[in-house]
C-alpha cells in the first residue's frame, strides 16, 4: 500500500514516528513521511520518502512556548496558548492535501489531516505519543487540575480541554471545510463523535507498563509499546575528549533538556552547577537544538538557551568534573551514565525507561508534567521538580536519590526488562495488517 505518515513537533515527537514508518516500509509498504524540513536527514537516513511541510521552524516555536514557563502558572499558560492560537497558512493546508493525493491510507498525529482524509475518502489512522482520548482512569494531560480526581472528573477534564481547543479553532476549520474542501461544517460539539462513530483507529506509541490501558477505551484504540529506532545514527562517533572524560572517573550524570529553550539559562546553569557541587557528581551537560544534530544538518542555527554558560571565564568557568557536549545518541550515552536529568518529553521518557536508568524529571509544561508524574508513580524516578519551582536544594536531593537509592534503581531495571520484551513497532505493524484486512480491500 501507499502510506502517508504525518508527524510534527520536536525531535522527540518525530523520531518515534520515523521508527513506525520504517517498520511499515520494512513490511513491504511504500511510505511517504511528511514533516518539517528540519528533519529531512533523519527521515531519509531511514530510507523513507521525505515530503517537506511548511510552517514555523519547530525550534522557534519552542522558544516562544517556553518564553514565560518559569514565571507563569500552568493555568495562565493554557489560557494564553488558547488565545494566541492562529489558523495555519492556506499554503500549509494545501501542502497537507497534496501529500495525500495518491495515498491508499493515512497515518497522522496532526489533527488537521482528519478533514483532508474525509475530503479524499482515504482511510485514516490516528497516532499519538500521549493519551488524547477521554477516560475515567486519569485527567487530560493539559488539565490544570490535581493529578488524582474522581473518575467522572477525570473524564470530564478530557471533554473540557477538547472543547476549549475546538471552540478556538471551530470558525476557521469550518470556513476551510466549506470554502476549500467543499465539506459540510462540523457542529458546535466538534468532530469527536464522528471519529468514534466511524471507529477511526488510534495507535499509541507508549507502553502499557507505563500507562495501563484504560478499561473504558474502545477496542479501536491500541497501546502498541514504544516506537524506537535501534540505530539512531549509525555513523556517529564520540569525540576523543568525550571518551577521555568517561574513562578518567566514575560514571557521570547526564543533564539535558532536549529541544527546550530555557527562558532563564543563567539561573538554570547556576542551579545545576551548585547541585552538582553539593552532591559531588561528575556530569555531562547536553546541548539542545544544535546544528551538529544529524537531523539538523543544513539547518540554520538560531540563538538558544542551552546548558553552556554565557562565558567561561573566571567564576563562570566549568569545573573539571563537568563537560559540555553537543548532541549524543542516547543509545550510546545512557548505558554509560548513573542517571539522567531531563524535561520529561515523550521521546526521552521512552529511552530512559528502556535503558533501566534512574532519572530526575524537571518538566516545563504540557505533557511533560503528565509523563514526569507517571515516572514517579511507577517508582522510576523521584518526585518531579517543575521548572518554575526548581532550586539547588531540591535538585541536589533528587540527584542523591537517583544516584544512590537502590530501590529506585531496582524498579527502573525491572521496568526495563518488561520494555525489552515489547516491540512497539512490530506490534503497530501487526495492528496495521489486521486493520487493512478488516477495513481495506486488499
Amino acid at each position: 500500500m501507499r502510506l502517508v505518515v504525518f508527524a510534527n513537533g520536536t525531535h522527540g515527537d518525530v523520531e518515534p514516528h520515523v521508527a513506525l514508518a520504517a517498520g511499515l516500509r520494512a513490511a513491504g509498504h511504500q511510505v511517504r513521511f511528511c514533516t518539517h524540513s528540519h528533519f529531512q536527514r533523519l527521515v531519509q537516513d531511514h530510507d523513507l520518502e521525505f515530503f517537506s511541510l511548511g510552517g514555523a521552524d519547530p525550534r522557534t516555536v519552542m522558544q516562544q512556548v517556553q518564553a514565560a514557563t518559569v514565571k507563569t502558572h500552568r493555568l495562565s499558560r493554557l489560557r494564553a496558548h488558547l488565545f494566541q492560537r492562529r489558523p495555519p497558512d492556506p499554503e500549509r493546508l494545501d501542502e497537507l492535501r497534496t501529500a495525500c493525493l495518491d495515498a491508499d491510507a493515512i497515518l497522522s498525529s496532526v489533527g488537521t489531516v482528519f478533514h483532508i482524509a474525509e475530503r479524499l475518502a482515504r482511510p485514516l489512522i490516528q497516532t499519538a505519543l500521549y493519551p488524547v482520548h477521554p477516560t475515567r482512569a486519569f485527567p487530560h494531560y493539559l488539565a490544570p487540575l490535581p493529578g488524582t480526581l474522581e473518575p467522572w472528573a477525570n473524564r470530564f477534564s478530557h471533554h473540557l480541554v477538547r472543547q476549549l481547543f475546538w471552540q478556538v479553532d471551530r470558525r476557521w476549520v469550518n470556513r476551510w471545510r466549506q470554502q476549500t474542501l467543499h465539506l459540510p461544517p462540523i457542529s458546535l460539539w466538534g468532530p469527536f463523535r464522528n471519529l468514534d462513530q466511524r471507529r477511526v483507529p488510534c495507535w499509541y506509541g507508549f507502553s502499557q507498563h507505563v500507562i495501563p490501558r484504560p478499561g473504558d477505551w474502545p477496542d479501536w484504540l491500541q497501546i502498541t509499546g514504544y516506537w524506537l529506532l535501534e540505530d539512531e545514527v549509525p555513523s556517529w562517533e564520540p569525540t576523543p575528549d568525550l571518551l577521555r572524560f568517561f574513562d578518567t572517573g566514575p560514571p557521570p550524570v547526564a543533564i539535558g533538556f532536549g529541544s527546550l529553550v530555557d527562558p532563564d539559562p543563567d539561573e538554570l546553569h547556576r542551579v545545576i552547577l551548585d547541585a552538582l557541587a553539593q552532591t559531588d557528581q561528575r556530569a555531562i551537560l547536553l546541548s539542545g537544538w544544535k546544528s551538529s544534530h544529524p537531523a539538523a544538518a543544513g539547518s540554520p542555527r538560531i540563538d538558544q538557551a542551552d546548558l553552556t554558560p554565557a562565558n567561561q571565564k573566571g567564576e563562570d568557568r566549568l569545573p573539571d568534573n563537568v563537560r559540555v557536549t553537543d548532541w549524543v545518541p542516547f543509545g550510546w550515552l545512557l548505558p554509560r551514565v548513573r542517571a539522567l536529568v531531563h524535561h520529561g518529553g515523550a521521546g526521552t521518557i521512552a529511552k530512559v525507561l528502556r535503558a533501566g536508568l534512574p532519572s530526575v524529571a524537571i518538566p516545563y509544561s504540557g505533557e511533560q508534567r503528565f509523563w514526569s508524574a507517571r515516572l514517579a508513580a511507577i517508582g522510576a524516578c523521584p518526585p518531579p521538580l517543575p521548572r518554575r519551582q526548581l532550586t539547588t536544594a531540591k535538585l541536589a536531593q533528587a540527584l542523591r536519590l537517583a544516584c544512590g537509592d537502590e530501590t529506585l534503581r531496582h524498579h527502573a531495571q525491572q521496568l526495563a526488562r518488561c520494555l525489552h520484551a515489547e516491540n512497539g513497532v512490530a506490534r503497530a505493524v501487526e495492528c496495521f495488517e489486521r486493520w487493512r484486512r478488516a477495513w481495506v480491500v486488499p
